[in-house]
């Protein structure tokens, strides 16, 4: 057994694993390791500590964003073995909605709340929300994206912009006049000047695969409330099924159709919430 959970980055991970003997009898195996594979595919030993018989802990400051993998490892009389997972979340990846906003949407009150439970749900809405509207609905910043050249526009990934942080293409920054953002925020244009294009006029990317590198920030600064409250109705409706079993729709029905108990993941209501604030399409 160990103890995981979700972390902001730049709260200590206090980790916990029990050792045990053939028959469930707690004991302290010859030697005990943990180690951590980081987002970026590295590793890292962590010291283990014992003052309780057949109870490990550890602590881990985590200085990147995403999964860590934890690799127990115990030798000696009774050798074993236990693998988990805990996730650190960016501080600078502002949701639509906030932890406490959600308690009080769900009626559950703080001292009673599981928050890693509560946050799991949060981040699945978030995660079908934003598809569904094709968007950033909170506030994320992405650092050097890649993109290729040679279009007189690039179309972000992660849309929607709301500032651009930096580009540099060929591996040279480029003066912020020297490029456009379209008022949808998927669009980046590149803007002449000089004897390459006229002053002021859209001209091309430099040609070839992965000469343009951005750096920006996508989302909304306030947030529309139908957005909000389209995520939190999603919420609702997946935390609903922490109360009894899913209902599925049948084929020949419309999905106007009342049901007692939750249907699909993304109801109709939460579309419908959602829907003003969809980005308009690109060719």
């Amino acid at each position: 057994m160990a103890l995981t959970g979700s972390y902001d980055l730049g709260d200590k991970a206090y980790l916990s694993w029990s050792t045990v003997d053939s028959s469930g009898n707690a004991v302290n195996p010859g030697t005990v390791a943990l180690n951590i594979t980081l987002p970026d595919l590295t590793n890292v030993s962590v010291t283990t500590t014992t003052s309780v018989t057949g109870t490990y802990t550890a602590s881990y400051l985590p200085t990147q964003v995403g999964r860590h993998i934890l690799a127990w490892s115990a030798t000696g009389a009774w050798p074993q073995a236990y693998s988990d997972i805990f996730e650190v979340r960016d501080i600078n990846d502002i949701g639509i909605v906030g932890y406490d906003e959600v308690l009080d949407y769900l009626n559950i009150p703080a001292a009673s709340a599981n928050e890693n439970e509560v946050r799991r749900f949060m981040d699945a809405a978030t995660d079908l929300a934003e598809t569904y509207v094709g968007s950033i609905l909170g506030r994320r910043t992405f650092t050097n994206e890649v993109y290729d050249g040679g279009g007189d526009f690039i179309r972000l990934r992660n849309p929607k912009a709301i500032s651009i942080t930096s580009v540099y293409e060929n591996g040279s920054l480029i003066s912020s006049s020297n490029y456009y953002l379209d008022y949808t925020g998927q669009r980046l244009y590149r803007v002449g000047s000089g004897t390459l294009y006229a002053a002021n006029a859209y001209g091309y990317w430099a040609q070839g695969v992965n000469t343009v590198s951005i750096t920006y920030v996508a989302g909304f600064v306030n947030p529309p409330m139908s957005a909000k409250q389209g995520v939190l109705e999603i919420i609702r409706h997946l935390w609903q099924t922490q109360r009894g079993s899913m209902s599925v729709m049948g084929r020949p029905l419309g999905g106007d159709e009342l049901y007692t108990t939750a249907t699909y993941s993304l109801p109709r209501r939460a579309m419908e919430l959602l829907d003003p604030t969809s980005l308009p399409g690109i060719a």
